[in-house]
C-alpha cells in the first residue's frame, strides 16, 4: 500500500470503548481519553439512575461547551492517525474514553463520537464496558470474565472476531447473549418459518414475515435497559385484538407498515435497542415447512409439526424457489466462526440449512464451524435422539461438510428435574465421543448448561466454550 493516495482513502475500523476508571483502565485500548472534567450527571438526582444512552443524560453532557471541544480533538486525532495506520496496513483502532464510573459521561461522548465518525465514512463499533456493572452483574463483575476479555484483546484473536450464528427459537438467543460481550461483529441468521401464536396471526393479517424469532434475537443482542427489554417482551393480556401479541412483535409490524420494508423495520428496531451486530432473516421468501413423518403422514407448518408429537423422517421447505438473504450468505462466507444452534433440530436448525445456498456457503466458508448440540431431546421431534442422531439428520438434509466441531454438554441434569422432563417425553441428550469423532468432527465436551426451571444452555458458559475453541 503506497502512503500517498491510498492513505488518503484509507479509514481504519474504529472500536470506541467507554469505561470507568474506578473499574480499571482497559489495557487493550490503544489510545485513552479522559472526560472526567465534563459536567457529571451523577449529581443530578433525576439523572443518577440513568446512563449515557438516555437522551436526557446525553443532552446534559453535550450542553457542556467542553464536550464539543473534546469530541473535535478526538476526531482530529483519529483523522491524523489514520494515515499512519494506512502506512502500517492496520485495519482497526481501539479508542478508550473514560469517566469515573463508565456510566454517564463516557457513554454519551462515545455515542456522539460514533455518530460523527460514521458521518465521515468510518466503520465504527461501540462497547460500553461498565454499563454492564449494573445491567449484567455476571459479565460485568466476574473477575474471570475480565481476565478473559484481556486475553482476547490481542490483534490475532478476539478483536473484531466475525461471528455468524444460525438458528432460531429460544436456543439462538442463548448464544447471542453471551457472544455479544466478546465481539460486536455478530450476524444472527434467523429462521423464518414460525407460523404459530402472535407471528402466525401477523403473517395472516398483515402479510408480513414472522417477527417472533427476530424479536428475540434483537433483544439478545441489545445493549439497552432491562425495562426496555421487558417492554418489548410484554405480552398483552387484554381481551382485545392485541391479546397474546408481544409489544415487540407489534413494534416490528408497525415499523414494517410505516417503512414498507421488513428489513428496514429490523434495522430501526435494532437502532432503538442499541443492538451489537446485525440480525438478518435467513430468507425474505414466505416459506412453509412440510414434514414427512415416520408413520407416513404429512404435516404442514412449523406449529403443526411441533404439536404433532410424531417423529420426522424428512423435512422440506416450500416453495422450492425460496432464496437465501444475500447478506446472510456473505456473513457465512466472511465469518471467522459460524455457530449453528442450539435450538429445535428440525424447525430451527435444519429449516435454515434447507434454504438454497446456505449449506453450500457453509461448505465453502473457511470459518470454524461449530454445531452446539441440544442439552435435551424434544417430545416427538427428537425423541430418544443422541448427539450422533442430531448430526445424521443434519447431514441427511444438508449434506456433509457443514460443521467441523460439535459442542456437547457433559454436565448431568438433576434427577428431580429429569423426572419432570420424562413426563413430557423428553430426556437428556446422550453422546458417544468416539462415534462423533468417527463422523469427522472435533468433539468438545463442556459444561454448558444451567439448572433452573428448565435445563438449558447457559449463555456465559457457552460463550466461553466457543471462544476457547477459536483461541
Amino acid at each position: 500500500m503506497t502512503p500517498d493516495r491510498d492513505t488518503e482513502m484509507f479509514k481504519p475500523e474504529i472500536t470506541l470503548l467507554s469505561f470507568g476508571y474506578k473499574y480499571g483502565v482497559p489495557d487493550y485500548a490503544e489510545f485513552l481519553f479522559d472526560v472526567r472534567s465534563l459536567k457529571n450527571p451523577y449529581y443530578e438526582s433525576e439523572l443518577r439512575e440513568l446512563n449515557g444512552n438516555y437522551r436526557a443524560v446525553s443532552e446534559y453532557v453535550m450542553e457542556d461547551p467542553l464536550s464539543a471541544d473534546m469530541i473535535e480533538q478526538i476526531l482530529g486525532f483519529v483523522r491524523l492517525t489514520s494515515g499512519r495506520y494506512a502506512e502500517k496496513e492496520r485495519g482497526w483502532m481501539v479508542i478508550g474514553v473514560g469517566c469515573t464510573g463508565g456510566k454517564h459521561r463516557s457513554v454519551a461522548v462515545v455515542n456522539e463520537l460514533q455518530k460523527r465518525l460514521v458521518e465521515e465514512g468510518y466503520k465504527s463499533n461501540v462497547l460500553h464496558r461498565d454499563i454492564y456493572k449494573e445491567m449484567d452483574p455476571i459479565f460485568g463483575q466476574d473477575p474471570a470474565w475480565t481476565r478473559f476479555e484481556r486475553d482476547l484483546a490481542d490483534e490475532e484473536r478476539g478483536r473484531g472476531l466475525r461471528v455468524a450464528a444460525i438458528g432460531g427459537g429460544t436456543g439462538m438467543p442463548a448464544v447471542l447473549r453471551g457472544l455479544k460481550h466478546y465481539t460486536s461483529n455478530i450476524t444472527a441468521i434467523v429462521t423464518m418459518t414460525d407460523d404459530g401464536g402472535s407471528s402466525g396471526r401477523l403473517i395472516e393479517e398483515m402479510e408480513m414475515p414472522p417477527p417472533g424469532d427476530i424479536r428475540n434475537c434483537i433483544l439478545a443482542m441489545s445493549n439497552t435497559e432491562p425495562l426496555m427489554e421487558k417492554l418489548f417482551q410484554y405480552r398483552f393480556a387484554l381481551r382485545s385484538d392485541v391479546a397474546g401479541h408481544p409489544f415487540g412483535n407489534l413494534f416490528l409490524a408497525a415499523m414494517t407498515d410505516i417503512t414498507g420494508d421488513f428489513q428496514r423495520a429490523i434495522k430501526e428496531c435494532s437502532a432503538v435497542l442499541s443492538v451489537r451486530g446485525d440480525v438478518l432473516p435467513a430468507t425474505m421468501s414466505m416459506c412453509t415447512l412440510k414434514a414427512e413423518m415416520e408413520d407416513g403422514s404429512t404435516v404442514y407448518g412449523e406449529s403443526q409439526i411441533n404439536h404433532s408429537g410424531k417423529r420426522i423422517r424428512k423435512l422440506a421447505i416450500e416453495p422450492d424457489g425460496a432464496k437465501a438473504h444475500p447478506s446472510a450468505i456473505s456473513a457465512i462466507l466472511g465469518a471467522d466462526v459460524v455457530v449453528i444452534g442450539p435450538g429445535s433440530l428440525y424447525t430451527s436448525i435444519i429449516t435454515n440449512l434447507l434454504i438454497p445456498g446456505v449449506a453450500d456457503a457453509l461448505r465453502a466458508s473457511k470459518a470454524k464451524k461449530i454445531y452446539v448440540c441440544n442439552t435435551m431431546t424434544e417430545a416427538g421431534e427428537t425423541r430418544e435422539y443422541n448427539a450422533s442422531d442430531h448430526l445424521r439428520a443434519m447431514f441427511e438434509h444438508a449434506g456433509p461438510g457443514i460443521c467441523d466441531t460439535i459442542i456437547v454438554n457433559k454436565s448431568v441434569i438433576p434427577e428431580e428435574l429429569l423426572r419432570a422432563y420424562r413426563k413430557e417425553g423428553a430426556s437428556q441428550v446422550a453422546y458417544d465421543a468416539e462415534e462423533l469423532k468417527s463422523m469427522g468432527l472435533r468433539v468438545e465436551e463442556c459444561d454448558v448448561a444451567s439448572v433452573g426451571e428448565h435445563y438449558k444452555h447457559d449463555s456465559y458458559k457457552l460463550a466461553r466454550a466457543i471462544i476457547s475453541i477459536i483461541s
